[in-house]
C-alpha cells in the first residue's frame, strides 16, 4: 500500500498573516492492478509538486490576492490566463439603466471577475457559503466551505462566478487572485480609482508610501502668520504643493528638510512626489520632491522680473525667496532718506516696483550724509544699480512695490 499528501498554500491580501489550508488525499489497494498503479504513483506525485512550484492550478498569482482553490489561475502566468470578463457594479448598473434588453445579453449567465473589499461572510439558505464584495453577492458551492471559513472582513478578494444579472448575484463562485497593488501612479489613475470605488482605493493606498505624478497647481509656504496653521496630523511642516492631474487634486506637505526645491518648481511642471497618503482627501505626508531633479535656485533679477513674478503668483513667489538674500538690477525711479534724531533710514525705489529699505549702517552707500541736516542723495534718477537685500511679503501703503529689507548697494 501506498500514499500521497499534498498541500495547497493559499494567500490572500490582507494586513493579517497569510493561512495554510491543507488538503490531503490517499490512495490505497490491492492486487496486480495496485502494483501497476503504485510503480506510476512517483511519476504523478513529481508532476504534482512541480505544478505546485512551478505555478500549477491552486498556487497563488503574484504572490498574492485572495484564496485560489483547485479551480484558481496558475501562478506566475504558467497556464491559460481566465477568461471572466472583469466588470464593476456601478458598469453594470449603467448599462441596465441604459438598456436593460442589451445588458442582459452582455451580462447575464457570463462568467465575470469582480474585486473589492469583503465586507459580510454568512450562509445562504441551503446552509452554502455566501459573501458580499462591494455591492455583489457571491453565491460558493458547499466544498468551498474550507476556502471562506478562513476569511476575514476587510480583505480585498478577487472572486469569479456566474452573473445572475441585475441583482449582483453571482454563482459557482471560486477565489481568484487580486491584482498587485500598484503604488506608483499618477495623480489622475489614484483620481479615477478614488472615484470608482472609495471603499477598495482606502484598503489599497491609506497608510502606504506611494509615488504619484502631477501638475503643480499651487505652492504655499507656512508662515509665521499662516491661517490656519499648516499642520496635517497635528505635525507642522514647512510648506505644501497642491498637485492636478484630474477634478480630484493631491496636497504634498514637506518638512524643512524637504522643502528647499519645492518652491523653484514652476506653476504647471509635471512633478513626481513620494509620501505617505493618509486620509481621504489625498493628502500625503512626509513627502519627497523626486522629479525633477533641480538646479540651485537663481537668486538674481531685473526690478521688472522679480515683481512680475510676484504679480502673477504671489504665494509662489513668497514660497521661492521669503527671507532670502536677493541681487536686484534696475533703474532708479525714487530716493529718500530720513533723520529722526537718533538714526538714519532711507529707501530707494527702482523701476519695475522694487523698493529697498536702506538701514543706517549701509546708508553712506546710497547718500551723502555728512550733513544731516540737508542730506543729498549720492545716486541720481534714472541711474541703474544692483542691490541686495532680504526679500519680504511686506507692502508700502496702498502701493504694490515689493520691499526689500537691510539692502546694501552691489554696484
Amino acid at each position: 500500500m501506498s500514499a500521497h499528501t499534498t498541500s495547497v498554500k493559499a494567500k490572500w491580501q490582507s494586513a493579517t498573516t497569510p493561512i495554510k489550508v491543507g488538503i490531503a488525499s490517499g490512495v490505497a489497494g490491492g492486487g496486480c492492478f495496485l502494483l501497476l498503479l503504485c510503480c506510476a504513483l512517483p511519476v504523478v506525485g513529481l508532476w504534482t509538486f512541480r505544478g505546485e512550484k512551478d505555478g500549477g492550478a491552486g498556487a497563488p498569482v503574484n504572490g498574492g490576492g485572495a484564496p485560489v482553490n483547485g479551480g484558481g489561475a496558475p501562478a506566475n502566468g504558467g497556464g491559460p490566463k481566465s477568461t471572466a470578463m472583469k466588470v464593476s457594479s456601478k458598469e453594470i448598473q449603467q448599462a441596465y439603466d441604459a438598456n436593460a434588453v442589451a445588458a442582459d445579453g452582455k451580462y447575464k449567465g457570463k462568467l465575470v471577475q469582480i474585486e473589492g473589499v469583503l465586507r459580510s461572510i454568512d450562509v445562504d439558505d441551503d446552509g452554502k457559503p455566501r459573501i458580499s464584495v462591494r455591492d455583489f453577492s457571491c453565491h460558493f458551492e458547499a466544498n468551498r466551505k474550507g476556502d471562506v471559513a478562513i476569511l476575514r472582513k476587510g480583505q480585498i478578494l478577487a472572486v469569479e462566478g456566474i452573473l445572475d444579472g441585475r441583482s449582483l448575484q453571482m454563482k459557482k463562485c471560486k477565489f481568484v487572485d487580486a491584482e498587485p497593488t500598484k503604488l506608483d501612479l499618477s495623480v489622475f489613475e489614484l483620481g479615477r480609482q478614488w472615484r470608482d470605488d472609495f471603499e477598495l482605493s482606502s484598503a489599497r493606498y491609506l497608510g502606504k508610501t506611494i509615488k504619484l505624478t502631477g501638475t503643480i497647481d499651487a505652492i504655499q509656504a507656512n508662515r509665521p502668520n499662516t491661517f490656519p496653521p499648516m499642520e496635517l496630523g497635528g505635525v507642522r511642516y514647512a510648506g505644501r504643493a497642491t498637485l492636478r492631474g484630474s477634478d480630484m487634486p493631491c496636497t504634498c506637505y514637506f518638512d524643512a528638510n524637504r522643502w528647499a526645491d519645492v518652491p523653484n518648481v514652476s506653476k504647471g511642471q509635471s512633478v513626481t512626489v513620494r509620501g505617505v497618503l493618509v486620509n481621504e482627501s489625498l493628502a500625503l505626508k512626509d513627502c519627497e520632491l523626486l522629479e525633477p531633479k533641480l538646479k540651485p535656485a537663481k537668486l538674481e533679477f531685473s526690478a521688472s522680473e522679480l515683481f512680475q513674478q510676484w504679480k502673477n503668483d504671489p504665494e509662489l513667489t513668497n514660497a521661492k525667496y521669503l527671507g532670502k538674500r536677493l541681487k536686484v538690477t534696475g533703474k532708479i525711479a525714487s530716493i529718500f532718506y530720513h533723520y529722526d534724531g537718533r538714526k538714519g533710514t532711507g529707501y530707494v525705489t527702482l523701476e519695475g516696483g522694487i523698493m529697498g529699505y536702506v538701514e543706517e549702517g549701509h546708508l553712506k552707500e546710497f547718500f551723502d550724509v555728512s550733513k544731516l541736516t540737508k542730506a543729498q542723495a549720492v545716486f541720481s534718477r534714472g541711474q541703474t544699480i544692483t542691490i541686495s537685500g532680504t526679500f519680504s511679503d511686506e507692502t508700502y501703503g496702498n502701493l504694490q512695490d515689493r520691499i526689500m529689507r537691510n539692502c546694501e548697494l552691489v554696484k
